[in-house]
């Protein structure tokens, strides 16, 4: 697998965005070890019109802590399905981490369903 981006979440954690060209594969390191990984195969990782990945940021719920979400595409979609991946903290008011790594169970996200999984 190949790394595409990393993103650093604070001082002890980073995102790492891994591809083979058919899975697109999340990682979440804390301290330098891998904590969490998840990926959904036929998918890419959606980019911007400079072919960058981009790390969106979103803010749900009353606790101010980032959040961020990664999103990626299916391949084969005649619709339009995304998968979506959330990033957020695991303690209110400790934005270094440790943090939680989400896959939306839908083909179709939209923030309420962020809400729904981490508020």
């Amino acid at each position: 697998m190949q790394q595409v981006a990393a993103f650093s979440l604070g001082e002890n954690a980073e995102l790492r965005l891994m591809t083979d060209s058919n899975l697109s594969q999340v990682e979440l390191y804390y301290g330098g070890e891998l904590q969490e990984l998840v990926g959904t195969t036929n998918t890419l990782f959606v980019t911007d019109d400079k072919g960058r990945i981009v790390l969106d940021t979103v803010s749900i719920g009353s606790s101010g802590d980032p959040q961020y979400v990664v999103c990626t595409y299916d391949r084969s979609s005649t619709y339009g399905a995304e998968v979506w991946y959330v990033v957020y903290p695991y303690r209110c008011n400790d934005p270094d981490g440790p943090w939680n790594l989400v896959k939306l169970p839908t083909d179709r996200p939209t923030l309420d369903d962020i809400a729904r999984y981490i508020d």
